[in-house]
């Protein structure tokens, strides 16, 4: 389920409509993929805050971890 994402980094904010790919992070990185298929990557020491998703998709990528 894609959503309307809110990513504050050290440079600056982005917004987008996409969801969180945990099955592809990193140590360092943290990927999205946007609701046109493109995925985009966030150095994890260079995001401040981040708005959006909603409590069922995070319970849902949870379960994924498994």
């Amino acid at each position: 389920m894609f959503g309307l994402y809110k990513v504050m980094t050290t440079k600056g904010e982005i917004h987008f409509i996409g969801r969180y790919r945990r099955d592809l992070e990193t140590n360092n990185w943290h990927y999205y993929e946007k609701e046109n298929g493109t995925v985009i990557h966030f150095r994890k020491e260079h995001i401040v805050w981040i708005d959006g998703d909603c409590i069922n998709n995070i319970i849902e990528n949870k379960k994924g971890e498994k």
